[in-house]
């Protein structure tokens, strides 16, 4: 059986994610199975609908197996985030991973992916942070000035697909990639196409409560009557968390520093939520989207060794018939189909926290422990 695989966050799922899926199954694929973040995503915030109502969602689009990225690897950089879904899906038997990328240029995400590995270009990469470059400007440079495709380090799609390819050769999982040239919208356009819109764009929308104008991009039912999450709900709260931790305490956090620390705690100061601590933070070493990340890691207690580590469960959010027999054969991962079996693992201690933390990202907040109740969907 020919069993493609896709990381992905579907925040929310969208007409530009259905074709992707399609065209994985218009290339063979005979099963396919998602690696999604849980209730947080990878740019710093809550998702904007729980983990339960975008599973079933791709299991009603195409998907057959749903698998949730462990948080710890969710709010981290993109190469831990990658890390963490190849490693799920290589655990599956994967044999490809497809993913959708500005240039759809498989050779030249190969040859940059050697570039970016090379002494070379760690050092020249370095050497322009110093001289003042943020990290992905200094990565874009480096690649063109050792004669790469630099592009392939400045569009957003591609980059994520790089991390792709370099997490699927340090897991030795000998799965080939397949990337899929992207069509319609941008990454961040804030346009609406004639077929596609970005997610960007379609949750601009929702939250300002413009849902007939997103409806054309979503499938049938999303959003529906469910309630849509955001870190404002939070109001003061993750601010106050900064203001209260010691110096030792930030600078401990994942990838983070006694700089950034200080910086967090500056900023903090009068600063009315996390975005306009996040906006005051931002600078050319430190994006907003890596400040968002480090107070959301203090408020679910992540630690440095969480994110560093490979995911220790297969924790299933959803399934069809043809899933739920990809789980019967061999797994390299013990499989746990709520979050009451993963309770006294690492990865366990921290969707406990996710869980009380993202029930409060609501106007009105959810049940406690709703993450625990919920059962994987079966269709």
């Amino acid at each position: 059986m020919r069993i493609f695989g896709v990381v992905c966050e579907c925040n929310p799922l969208h007409t530009g994610h259905i074709w992707l899926l399609s065209q994985a199954r218009a290339r063979g694929a005979e099963a396919v199975v998602c690696a999604m973040s849980g209730n947080f995503v990878q740019r710093g915030e809550p998702a904007l609908l729980p983990w339960w109502v975008r599973a079933r969602a791709l299991l009603e689009n195409g998907a057959d197996l749903v698998v949730q990225i462990p948080t710890a690897h969710c709010l981290s950089s993109a190469q831990f985030y990658a890390q963490g879904g190849v490693s799920l899906l290589a655990a599956l038997g994967v044999d490809t991973l497809f993913f959708g990328s500005e240039s759809g240029n498989r050779a030249g995400l190969e040859a940059t992916a050697d570039l970016v590995e090379s002494e070379a270009f760690v050092q020249l990469a370095k050497a322009l942070q110093r001289g003042n470059l943020g990290y992905p400007a200094a990565r874009a440079e480096a690649c063109r000035r050792l004669g790469g495709e630099a592009v392939l380090l400045s569009s957003p799609n591609d980059t994520l697909a790089l991390e792709y390819l370099l997490a699927v050769r340090r897991a030795g999982a000998g799965m080939g990639i397949l990337p899929i040239r992207r069509i319609g919208a941008g990454h961040h356009d804030s346009r609406l196409g004639e077929r596609t819109a970005s997610a960007s764009a379609l949750r601009a929308l929702l939250r300002a409560g413009k849902g007939e104008e997103a409806a054309p991009y979503l499938p049938k039912g999303l959003p529906g009557p469910h309630p849509l999450a955001d870190s404002r709900w939070l109001g003061r709260a993750a601010v106050l968390a900064v203001q209260l931790a010691p110096l030792e305490r930030l600078a401990a956090l994942p990838f983070c520093d006694e700089g950034l620390a200080r910086r967090l705690q500056a900023c903090a100061d009068g600063a009315a939520d996390l975005e306009e601590l996040a906006a005051r933070c931002a600078s050319r070493q430190h994006t907003r989207a890596r400040v968002r990340r480090a107070v959301w890691c203090l408020l679910l207690d992540i630690r440095r060794e969480e994110v560093l580590a490979p995911p220790d469960c297969l924790r299933i959010l959803g399934a069809t018939e043809t899933g739920l027999a990809l789980l019967r054969g061999p797994q390299r991962l013990p499989v746990c189909h709520s979050l009451a079996r993963a309770e006294g693992t690492s990865f366990g201690r921290v969707e406990a926290r996710a869980d009380t933390v993202y029930a409060n990202c609501f106007e009105k907040p959810l049940p406690q422990g709703e993450s625990y109740r919920q059962k994987f969907t079966k269709i």
